[in-house]
């Protein structure tokens, strides 16, 4: 019997679109804002250059200052972040007599939209005209990614690459993978057969690549760690330093725990493991540890001495025998920020500029919330009210934007928005959704 060791461990851890053709008298110049539509609207020109890929519960999206791209239902998407439109999806086909029928090799149908890469769905870049798609091989053995391309204004798709020995880590096991300047920075992994007590058990074993997208060339920012027990938190290109935070357990504890069963092998190591914060030279790829800290208990048990919090772009916020504190880095100084008190648990979410970070206990599987502080880069920790707020980020961007859940919206409900987080931090309801899906 096998057991797939990340995914299992995954949760102890971490707890509609409108389709049409594009429709145009010819192919457009290759920018996605001309794409069947007559508007002169740009974007977000403060978004960045930065494309982030954000998982979803139904599709994989790329989300950069043009809109959002995604291959859903096999094909090649997109959707404009104009004002109006939020929502409104095209299939990136140029040929307008096409039915965007996706190919079933088991019905021998075969590809016949050029919206569907030939290689299946993966992470989508758009750069310099072009659509670029990451995918990986649907095997466990033999296993690699494939590096695609195809003009953004039509066409034949390109392989540029196949890159055998790795599997894309998925945005559901880090959401801060991201591209920007021609280049693709992943967490990748490798699998590993391990013999059990209870069977075969497999273990995934992580690392950060950063992929030249025109070319298909390589380099490993972060070598696969052959750990017991992975989980990747978070990483980061800041300047000429890379910033990658992950969990990880010695590789020796599946010895020790050989003969155990499945469900004490997952609790073992979870409580032996820790969070570790390095950074990596961007010229040497020396690696410097920032930080190493315990794991928070699961849900309803006790709090550690010592535990981690969260990460940014600005640096780590963890407790140290009762006490919070932030260390930013490229500093030598940690800012003491407040008392936690024993047997509370801490819940973070990230804004652009800031924490926000709820301390309260566990009862019946809720968190009654006790107090909430705003914590800034510079180490000053404001108190706030500690009632409802008013949405749930989902993923901060640190840009300025996030997407979020709002709590009581009836135009929204369970909508997921992407949104500017400067008025969700004052809690207001933004003036602009620029774009949302339903989950």
């Amino acid at each position: 019997m096998k057991k797939n060791f990340l995914w299992g461990l995954l949760l102890l851890l971490l707890i509609g679109s409108l389709t049409s053709c594009k429709k145009e008298e010819e192919k457009g110049s290759g920018n996605p804002t001309g794409a069947g539509q007559t508007s002169e609207w740009q974007g977000l020109p403060d978004f960045g250059g930065r494309t982030y890929f954000v998982d979803t519960a139904s599709d994989l999206k790329s989300v950069n200052s043009q809109g959002i791209f995604e291959v859903s239902g096999g094909l090649l998407s997109y959707v404009s972040m104009e004002e109006g439109k939020a929502g409104q999806s095209m299939v990136l086909c140029s040929d307008l007599s096409c039915r965007h029928v996706h190919s079933d090799p088991e019905k021998d149908i075969p590809i016949t939209c050029e919206a569907e890469p030939p290689h299946g769905v993966g992470y989508v870049v758009y750069e310099d005209g072009y659509v670029y798609v990451i995918s990986q091989t649907p095997y466990i053995t033999d296993y690699g990614l494939y590096v695609q391309r195809r003009a953004m204004n039509g066409g034949g798709w390109e392989e540029i690459a196949f890159l055998p020995g790795y599997l894309l880590g998925g945005v559901e096991i880090v959401s801060y993978q991201f591209a920007e300047n021609g280049k693709a920075y992943l967490a990748v992994l490798q699998m590993q057969e391990v013999d059990m007590a209870f069977g075969s058990l497999q273990n995934s074993c992580f690392g950060v690549m950063e992929l030249t997208l025109a070319t298909g060339e390589y380099r490993m920012i972060v070598p696969v760690k052959d750990d017991a027990y992975q989980n990747v938190y978070y990483m980061n290109l800041l300047g000429d330093s890379f910033v990658y935070c992950y969990v990880s357990t010695p590789a020796s504890m599946l010895e020790e725990l050989k003969d155990a069963e499945f469900d004490t092998v997952a609790e073992e190591l979870y409580k032996k493991s820790t969070t570790k914060v390095v950074t990596v030279n961007m010229d040497t790829l020396e690696q410097t540890t920032f930080g190493e800290y315990g794991q928070k208990p699961l849900s309803g048990q006790e709090e550690t001495d010592s535990f981690f919090v969260d990460v940014s772009k600005d640096g780590v916020v963890y407790v140290e025998d009762g006490t919070a504190y932030l260390k930013c880095y490229g500093e030598d100084t940690v800012h003491e920020l407040f008392e936690v008190p024993k047997g509370y648990s801490t819940i973070s979410m990230r804004l652009s500029n800031a924490w926000r970070i709820q301390l309260g206990s566990f009862q019946a599987g809720n968190f009654n919330v006790k107090s909430v502080y705003d914590v800034e880069k510079d180490g000053t920790v404001t108190p706030r009210e500690s009632g409802t707020s008013l949405a749930d980020i989902s993923m901060c961007l640190e840009n300025g934007y996030s997407f979020v859940k709002f709590q009581n919206s009836e135009r929204w409900g369970s909508s997921v928005c992407l949104v500017g987080d400067e008025e969700i931090r004052n809690n207001q309801m933004p003036e602009t959704v620029y774009y949302f899906y339903n989950e």
